[in-house]
């Protein structure tokens, strides 16, 4: 109750200094939870999946003369890098998708802005998808996709989309909807797009692809191993396979011809000092005015306390 007529006190006398302060303290808060928003954005990117510290993108080096430029795209058949990660130990499970449409149609032929990307079978279980509906085991047929929770509702308000067929852009061929999937945050790359499984024409695009090892540890003899067999395969000894961490690959810089989102160390870093910063200020602040008011305060409370007795 005082605290309360002392603010009243301070806005009748001292309205501009009181407004001034609290205005300030006001945007100084605003500010520190959009930066806390961003942080948590960056750091928690890619970080939500339950093996996300074993999960890689395979890279492959770019060019036979610098084996240092990575690229993450690795050939335009997925039977291909299947068969370069086969017998190699201490994978777990792997994958591969690319994309293949930007929009699709319903049956009554309305178009969705929604990517089509084909995928591997497993690919969804590298990144554990959860599933609010259908069958998921059906995507292993040709001519089935899974969608996005958020998409079924907004193409099918009135009813499942399990069941319902979709028309990829460019693609003749209609897709079965055989399960529905909860969306992804933001904040992974993994979209939340349809996904449909192969076989579907094998050079359309090319191909990104994933392993989840069993051991975080084992990286760097994951990439010896697979070098060897690319070296084999292509039959150039200068090739050389990276394994980057998902959260890594976020930060990084050095991969050509690379769509995943992007984010910078240093401004993530600089977002933190600032919001360290913007409270420390406010606090200073706050503390200067409340003591700069004391003599004020002291001669309010102590002209209530005379009236009371």
């Amino acid at each position: 109750m005082i605290f309360f007529k002392n603010f009243l006190y301070l806005l009748r006398h001292h309205k501009a200094a009181a407004l001034l302060n609290l205005a300030g303290l006001t945007v100084a808060l605003a500010s520190f939870m959009l930066i806390v928003m961003q942080v948590n954005y960056d750091l928690g990117y890619d970080r939500q999946y339950e093996n996300a510290d074993r999960i890689f993108r395979i890279e492959r080096s770019s060019a036979a003369d610098n084996a240092t430029v990575f690229s993450p795209w690795i050939g335009n058949d997925f039977s291909t890098v299947e068969q370069m990660t086969a017998s190699v130990p201490g994978i777990a499970g792997e994958g591969g998708l690319r994309w293949f449409s930007n929009n699709v149609f319903d049956e009554s032929e309305t178009r969705f802005p929604i990517r089509c990307i084909q995928v591997t079978e497993n690919w969804p279980e590298v990144f554990g998808f959860r599933y609010v509906g259908g069958d998921p085991d059906r995507l292993s047929e040709p001519g089935t996709a899974v969608v996005p929770e958020s998409f079924a509702k907004t193409a099918f308000p009135d009813g499942d989309a399990v069941g319902k067929t979709l028309i990829p852009e460019n693609y003749e061929k209609p897709l079965q909807i055989v399960a529905v999937y909860r969306d992804f945050p933001k904040n992974s790359s993994v979209k939340n797009d349809v996904y449909t499984v192969r076989p579907l024409e094998t050079t359309i695009s090319d191909i990104m692809y994933y392993i989840v090892a069993n051991d975080a540890g084992h990286k760097a003899k994951i990439e010896a191993d697979l070098t060897r067999k690319i070296r084999e395969t292509d039959g150039d000894s200068t090739k050389r396979i990276r394994l980057h961490n998902l959260h890594d690959v976020y930060y990084a810089t050095d991969c050509i011809s690379d769509s995943h989102e992007k984010g910078s160390r240093a401004t993530t870093l600089s977002l933190i000092a600032a919001a360290i910063l913007i409270l420390g200020i406010a606090a200073i602040n706050s503390v200067n005015f409340a003591i700069a008011l004391i003599p004020l305060l002291y001669s309010f409370i102590k002209t209530e306390l005379s009236a009371v007795t």
